[in-house]
């Protein structure tokens, strides 16, 4: 997320300053968040687990016996990915 924000966000200068503080500060921190929720980097990376997710579970599906721990594994997955940030 950091790197997408460095590169395509308006405030990425902005939000390496405040990693780079290292802080504890609850206020700097929130405002960190901010930023990668303002440049929808936060989105960015959600679509990117989820086709990876995709992508994976489609290669071990077939190999997995259907049972309650494969339906499971699978929603365990989508919670993840799908949960609001």
């Amino acid at each position: 997320m950091v790197i997408h924000n460095f590169y395509y966000g308006w405030k990425g200068d902005k939000l390496l300053e405040i990693l780079d503080m290292h802080t504890s500060d609850e206020a700097k921190l929130k405002e960190a968040v901010q930023i990668l929720h303002d440049d929808d980097s936060v989105h960015y990376a959600q679509e990117k687990a989820k086709l990876v997710m995709k992508k994976a579970w489609e290669s071990i599906e077939p190999e997995l016996k259907s049972n309650d721990a494969k339906e499971d594994l699978y929603g365990l997955i989508s919670y993840l990915i799908n949960r609001d940030l």
